[in-house]
């Protein structure tokens, strides 16, 4: 696998639901926290992570989708995958 695309946007990195547009169309998503990555950490670990959000969720109506967000600071990286 591959990056095929990257295009910078801005997007408000929350649970629930959020929108944005890049490559000329409008993509939904809905997201939630992604504890499940620091469940087993320690606590002295998981506190090293300051006020980083982890996001996870899918691309609404768009099965085999997923998307993955980490928000540090006012710095937003992640990947989405649409299935294809």
């Amino acid at each position: 696998m591959r990056i095929q695309f990257a295009e910078s946007v801005k997007l408000k990195a929350v649970a629930g639901h959020t929108e944005f547009d890049a490559y000329g169309r409008r993509f939904s998503l809905e997201l939630q926290p992604n504890d499940r990555l620091v469940q087993g950490l320690p606590a002295a670990a998981r506190s090293q992570l300051g006020t980083a959000q982890l996001l996870r969720g899918k691309l609404e109506g768009v099965k085999g989708s997923w998307v993955r967000l980490t928000q540090v600071g006012a710095g937003l990286e992640g990947a989405i995958w649409d299935g294809q």
